[in-house]
């Protein structure tokens, strides 16, 4: 498009200049014809006539120009509408550019966060068959059949999940007993109770329970459950204790 603007631009500058040297070199001739003649009034309208000719072609001349300067204005505004075009979808391209990137970076603030964060959670069953207890008195139970233990906070030895970090825990806790006695389980937070699993005897002479909560702890506190009655277990692994960090502090 500009290059037809540009060439429409010297076409009619080239046209203008030929008009005029063409009207200005058949004045001179016509002048010069006439200074040979003879009669000075015939020299007179001789002059006059030609004068009327080079009039004649000077507006020819520049009704030629005015018609090159419509083009050229016709031609320059439509490159002018197409260029305004071209910046607006530079301009809404530049904005989604700066939006992804933006997301971008985003994520991957989010990625590198998550990466620092420390990872908890273990699962772990009795892993024996045959009932445990009752004791004489409340007995720290050992899950020694672990399924998962990611960050090693929970002790397969001594039963016994120690809070690697400060932060917000999920603990839950199945029991199942058989037989003639109930069925009784607390987790215990340093020493303290916090909530128990009991149940009682059924017709089908099998009792269950089970519980759940949520924890804050610092760095260094122990959960472990408790038996104050007594569980059984076997192959089905119906005794299950576990737990995993919701969110650090």
């Amino acid at each position: 498009m500009e290059k037809t603007v540009l060439a429409l631009v010297l076409l009619c500058i080239t046209a203008a200049q030929g008009q005029s040297e063409h009207s200005e070199q058949a004045s001179v001739n016509n002048i010069t014809q006439l200074a040979h003649t003879k009669g000075g009034g015939s020299a007179a309208n001789g002059i006059q006539l030609q004068d009327r000719r080079a009039t004649g072609t000077t507006g020819e001349a520049t009704g030629s120009q005015s018609t090159c300067q419509s083009d050229i204005s016709e031609k320059l505004g439509a490159v002018t509408v197409k260029l305004e075009a071209v910046e607006a979808r530079l301009s809404a391209s530049e904005s989604r550019a700066a939006e992804q990137s933006a997301t971008l970076s985003e994520l991957r603030r989010q990625i590198a966060e998550w990466a620092g964060r420390p990872q908890v959670a273990f699962s772990a069953a009795l892993g024996q068959n045959g009932p445990t207890g009752p004791f004489n008195a409340e007995t720290t139970l050992i899950y020694r059949l672990v399924f998962t233990n990611i960050g090693n906070a929970y002790n397969p030895s001594t039963g016994i999940f120690t809070a690697p970090v400060r932060g917000v825990y999920y603990f839950s806790f199945t029991a199942r007993g058989s037989g003639s006695s109930h069925v009784g389980v607390r987790l215990f937070k340093n020493g303290q109770p916090m909530v128990t699993a009991y149940g009682a005897k059924s017709p089908e002479d099998e009792f269950t329970g089970a519980n759940r909560v949520i924890l804050q702890l610092e760095v260094g506190q122990q959960v472990y459950l408790r038996l104050f009655a007594h569980v059984s277990d076997n192959v089905n692994n119906y005794n299950t204790f576990s737990g995993f960090l919701l969110f650090s502090e």
